[in-house]
């Protein structure tokens, strides 16, 4: 999926029209943003389970319960 859409853009030997090359643009910031999202935001998605264990034990670590001393 990753070469599909910006390789033929990429490939096609057309000199682009303003409209043609603004299309171009948009179709790639769009495909930046799915990028992204497919590579950094959804395993981040996935793992939230565990990311929230390990925050938890960091902040059991980082801040231990203090003891009374009498």
């Amino acid at each position: 999926m990753i070469l599909i859409i910006p390789l033929p853009l990429f490939f096609a030997q057309t000199i682009y029209s303003v409209s043609g090359l603004t299309a171009w643009v948009v179709i790639g910031i769009i495909w930046t943003f799915f990028s992204a999202f497919a590579v950094v935001l959804y395993p981040i998605y996935e793992s939230r389970a565990a990311l929230i264990n390990i925050g938890k034990g960091i902040m059991k670590e980082g801040f231990p319960p203090k003891h009374r001393i009498i």
